[in-house]
């Protein structure tokens, strides 16, 4: 059984606090009283830990600018989203993470794990909210999903379950195949690489498969096991989430093709690329999810009220000019559920 989901700024923005200078409000107190006025404007940060794009537009800012308007708050009328960009420098992230606490905002969302520890460093009181974090409970952001205590909550980017329907998506576009490795570089992959396994190898157990860990943590490291699976027929492979052989995609999807090598992706980057096909959390979604706890906290919701959630919503992609090449037909139920079909 097929187990898939139905998966801008120009300048910055005006600082709060310049912003409230302006007016007037040169203190901390008339900052706050500001924020406490019935029907006044409210202020939430947004902190990135990437570049900023040309136009200051993401899927990112995008999506919590939606969620927020979900809620009621329009960016530019009754609240001012303020994005802080990172650019991958973990000193200039939590430089950022220490000005945002100190700026009289009224909620401040971290995406990722580094921003939203920033964050969390630097205040205990104003409400946070956290996107694309995979493990808040051992990061220390919240006590548990349920109730997460404290001023912290959000939404969770990784699914344990995921190692079982990259497996189960590979049984069904290879039904022969005997052995399935999955690839990844521990040093980098969530809980070492051992995140996904469990439901990996449950699933290797139901469809009669012999399940492989295999380790990578250099380019000759990739092509040599790519290189090997080549070489024993019926074996398949599940390319493993980590940061790792996202950012060498091109290596990954090169070394597959040479060796004729069914694959299956957690990216849609690699089908894009020339990989097969791919099945991966849809983080639009939770882009915007965050916006929507961020605008219920801005009606009053408490974050330790709001449970940590895990993703609900999948994108699966698949390349039929690479299943031609590769002689593998796409079953229709697979195609009927894929978001993404590259022609």
């Amino acid at each position: 059984m097929l187990l898939f989901g139905r998966f801008k700024r120009g300048v910055r923005s005006l600082k709060r606090r310049d912003f409230l200078a302006l007016a007037g409000g040169a203190t901390v107190f008339p900052r706050i009283a500001l924020a406490q006025q019935p029907g006044g404007r409210k202020w939430v940060g947004l902190l990135l830990s990437t570049a900023r794009t040309p136009d200051g537009s993401s899927p990112t800012t995008d999506g919590v600018r939606a969620g927020l308007k979900e809620e009621g708050f329009i960016d530019g009328a009754n609240v001012t989203l303020d994005v802080r960009y990172g650019l991958y420098d973990v000193g200039l992230i939590r430089a950022e993470a220490r000005d945002l606490a100190g700026g009289g905002y009224d909620v401040l969302v971290g995406m990722n794990t580094t921003s939203t520890a920033a964050l969390v460093a630097e205040t205990k009181t104003i409400p946070i909210v956290f996107g694309a974090v995979a493990d808040p409970i051992g990061s220390g952001f919240v006590q548990n999903f349920a109730a997460p205590g404290g001023n912290v909550t959000g939404f969770t980017n990784y699914d344990a379950a995921m190692g079982g329907k990259w497996l189960d998506m590979l049984h069904q576009v290879a039904p022969g195949v005997r052995r399935a490795v999955m690839m990844s570089n521990p040093d980098v992959a969530p809980g070492g690489g051992n995140f996904f396994l469990p439901s990996f190898q449950a699933a290797a157990g139901a469809l009669g498969i012999e399940p492989v860990v295999v380790g990578v943590r250099t380019l000759a490291e990739i092509d040599g096991a790519i290189a090997a699976m080549g070489k024993v027929a019926g074996t398949g492979l599940v390319v493993g989430l980590d940061s790792y052989t996202f950012s060498n995609s091109r290596t990954v999807v090169d070394a597959v093709a040479r060796e004729n090598v069914t694959a299956v992706y957690f990216d849609q980057r690699f089908v894009e690329q020339g990989g097969l096909i791919s099945y991966e959390v849809d983080v639009d979604d939770i882009y915007r999810q965050a916006g929507r706890y961020a605008g219920l906290i801005l009606k009053g919701a408490r974050p330790s009220d709001l449970p940590v959630q895990a993703p609900t919503k999948y994108v699966l992609s698949v390349n039929l000019t690479t299943a031609r090449a590769q002689g593998i037909g796409i079953p229709p139920d697979v195609l009927v559920l894929a978001d993404e079909v590259i022609q």
